[in-house]
């Protein structure tokens, strides 16, 4: 594909991985649109639930063979694939005319925008000065499969709800009726009215195009689901199970065991070689010499997080959450600040003055005592 068009550049990325049909959908409807220039750069694999984490390691780009765009899949999280697009070592440009991140499978309403990915690679744009959309659709059939395996108890059944690779036929509604906001979105870019300070989460119901009721603005609600956890069996075995074991895997442990204790003794040698600052020393179990020495064994615990209960949180006819249940798409302008109320700003100050200064005269004194911070509130 040409990198020398006029046309505006639309850059894509997502959370659920390059091959997922929701960044498929978008990507098709966008090319067949014909008024844009399409890159995409993605996560190459699964990075749901990631928020704005980046990786400190080198990454790992590979070409994507995505009809009419420059696509390349990337071994990062979504912020890490939209850092790079902007520095200007992926792609000849270093800003787009837009970016959309998505389409996820699953809503981002309420609080779950700040565990989602989908919204990070947006806000990552935003971060960088480019106007940029996170799209999102719900997803009921993998929810309810979910809920039903959960209450059957059934965690293998749990991790195949949520590997259910939906087909892209399921957003192309979705992708259809993100369109117009995009073309919008290109539009104000260019005039330079799309706001600096915000970029638009907008979520679509599951349903055929011609029953989604329309488009609506609306505010971020608080709606979450608390986690659960729940215990696993012990999927590892220890050196010292397998050293009870007969053939090679007596052998293998006792192997670790004997390399262990060189380590250790190399240790004891030539205490600090290797060792960098800052550097805490692994602590490694083995047998004593003795026949009647028992080696300290350390429990290994895994658990299973599972969608826990349904915290509704606010309700209202302009929360995110409401308006999507009724039908409609809704667009809420989220910010890079944090906003608190007039009441958590009064508790802060009343905390500052309580406290007072950071040592006296003499380095002596203590903070002030306070008889109940809440009580400002």
């Amino acid at each position: 594909m040409a990198e020398s068009s006029n046309k505006p550049v639309v850059l894509i990325t997502n959370d659920d991985g390059i091959e997922a049909p929701g960044i498929l959908a978008i990507t098709e409807a966008l090319v067949a649109d014909g008024a844009y220039e399409i890159y995409v750069a993605a996560p190459d694999r699964e990075r749901s639930a990631i928020s704005n984490a980046i990786t400190l390691e080198p990454l790992e780009v590979t070409e994507r063979d995505i009809k009419g765009a420059k696509a390349y899949g990337i071994s990062g999280t979504p912020a890490d694939c939209i850092l790079l697009a902007l520095s200007g070592a992926l792609f000849t440009w270093t800003k787009p005319t837009l970016v959309v991140s998505g389409i996820n499978r699953g809503s981002n309403c309420g609080l779950h925008i700040i565990y989602s990915g989908t919204v990070a690679g947006a806000r990552e744009a935003l971060m960088g000065g480019v106007p940029s959309v996170a799209l999102s659709m719900e997803d009921k059939p993998v929810m309810a499969a979910v809920k039903q395996a959960q209450e059957e108890g059934n965690l293998k059944g749990v991790s195949a709800a949520w590997a259910v690779n939906s087909p892209v036929q399921r957003f192309e509604a979705a992708a259809q009726a993100c369109l117009p906001l995009i073309r919008a979105g290109v539009q104000d870019a260019l005039a330079g009215t799309f706001p600096k300070d915000a970029l638009l989460n907008i979520n679509v119901p599951e349903r055929p195009l011609n029953e989604i009721k329309g488009y609506k603005l609306t505010v971020q609600g608080s709606e979450r689901y608390v986690k659960r956890y729940a215990a696993m069996p012990n999927r590892r075995k220890s050196g010292l199970d397998m050293a009870k074991q007969g053939g090679m895997a007596s052998q293998l442990a006792q192997l670790g065991l004997a390399a262990a204790s060189r380590g250790a003794a190399r240790r004891a040698a030539n205490p600090g070689v290797g060792v960098r600052p800052g550097d805490k020393e692994e602590v490694v179990s083995v047998a004593a010499g003795s026949s009647d020495a028992s080696p300290k064994t350390m429990e290994k615990k895994y658990f299973h997080a599972e969608v826990g209960e349904h915290v509704g949180g606010v309700d209202g006819p302009e929360i995110d959450s409401t308006v999507l249940a009724e039908g409609w798409v809704s667009i809420t302008p989220v910010g890079l600040a944090t906003i608190v109320s007039d009441v958590a700003r009064k508790y802060a100050s009343s905390v500052v003055q309580t406290v007072g200064s950071i040592g006296g005269s003499d380095g002596t004194e203590q903070p002030k005592s306070s008889e109940n911070f809440q009580s400002v509130l």
